[in-house]
């Protein structure tokens, strides 16, 4: 794929994360409301539980965006040219470089 895709892909990923971010939100402040207008004990426990599960399920939907960020960011960096052979390394020309640990 382009640098552009990636590019366009990322900035997608960044609109999606702070909508899912805005979702969960609004969902917290709507239980919170519906807890605080229970008229009984077990509706109180059901909006609680309800909140509850409701919020994990945004928090692993945020994870889930943000692990795609990271992978468009790799892509990007495989996508991206490499800097001109003249920055000392070999990898431009498809050499491996040598190990440099001895």
């Amino acid at each position: 794929m382009s640098l552009e895709y990636y590019k366009k892909q990322m900035v997608d990923l960044r609109a999606k994360l702070q909508k899912e971010k805005d979702a969960k939100k609004k969902d917290n402040e709507r239980y919170a409301a519906l807890v605080k207008g229970a008229s009984s004990p077990s509706s109180k426990a059901y909006y609680r539980k309800s909140k509850i599960d409701h919020a994990a399920s945004h928090d692993r939907q945020i994870e889930s965006i943000k692990r795609q960020i990271e992978s468009c960011k790799e892509s990007i960096g495989r996508a991206a040219p490499h800097p001109a052979p003249r920055c000392g390394c070999t990898a431009a020309v498809g050499v491996p470089v040598p190990d440099q640990r001895r």
